[in-house]
């Protein structure tokens, strides 16, 4: 409102507080004269600050006011047509369709073996004498190991080829034991894999490695200091 014209600003507080009383006015008054009686109306609203004359006084103004001849009747009837709200037809709704769905295909995997008692007799695969294993060389000993896990179902060559981040545990827990372990296990599979052990201990195991670093190769050096200066051996080497 505060950016409208005066007069604009008058027409739009009467037109939003009194649209009651402007029906009640103009209901009653004949084709013609309705336009001139609106505007004669606001013009009193404006000047006496909101206030409307009587029906009297407009009804006796309105006598001495001839028709406008410039209406179109046959317009005014088309806008009080579109003015009520036509029947529209219902649209129909078109009705959905329904599509069998292809079934999937589905395949009954082998399930995995619990124990020997629930596994058949043809499907048990005898585990490698631990005394035959004991008897050969590292190398082969492990070669049997994976021929054995591979038998079984178990690819440990996808568990190893790809990098091992960390191995964490308590200490003496046996992160140095299974490295050892994957470390003989990845030289069985490809056996020119280059092995580097760096410990700050002298648990040294029973397998041939490329470079070996432990507390034997700096026997001046405490255990703490070693284990702090492992980092940068490792980096330069």
């Amino acid at each position: 409102m505060n950016h409208l014209a005066p007069l604009e600003r008058s027409e739009f507080v009467m037109l939003r507080q009194y649209t009651n009383t402007l029906t009640e006015f103009l209901t009653g008054v004949e084709e013609g004269k309705r336009f001139y009686a609106y505007r004669w109306l606001l013009d009193n609203f404006t000047n006496y600050k909101g206030a409307f004359p009587t029906v009297e006084q407009l009804a006796k103004h309105l006598s001495q006011v001839s028709p406008d001849p410039r209406i179109d009747h046959t317009q005014v009837t088309l806008i009080q047509q579109q003015g009520k709200t036509p029947q529209l037809p219902q649209p129909k709704i078109p009705e959905p369709k329904f599509v069998e769905l292809p079934q999937p295909q589905l395949v009954q995997l082998p399930s995995p073996l619990h124990s020997d008692t629930a596994a058949p007799a043809s499907a048990k695969i005898p585990a490698p004498d631990f005394k035959s294993l004991l008897a050969l060389p590292l190398h082969h000993r492990a070669i049997a190991i994976i021929n054995a896990l591979t038998k079984s179902g178990f690819d440990i060559a996808k568990c190893i080829r790809d990098q091992i981040t960390v191995i964490a545990g308590n200490q003496r827990g046996g992160k140095g034991t299974l490295m050892a372990i994957l470390a003989i296990l990845s030289k069985a599979l490809e056996p020119n894999t280059k092995i580097h052990y760096y410990t700050a201990g002298d648990d040294i195991y029973p397998f041939h490695c490329h470079h070996l670093v432990c507390r034997l190769s700096y026997p001046h050096l405490e255990v703490q200091r070693l284990t702090l200066m492992l980092p940068a051996i490792c980096t330069n080497i």
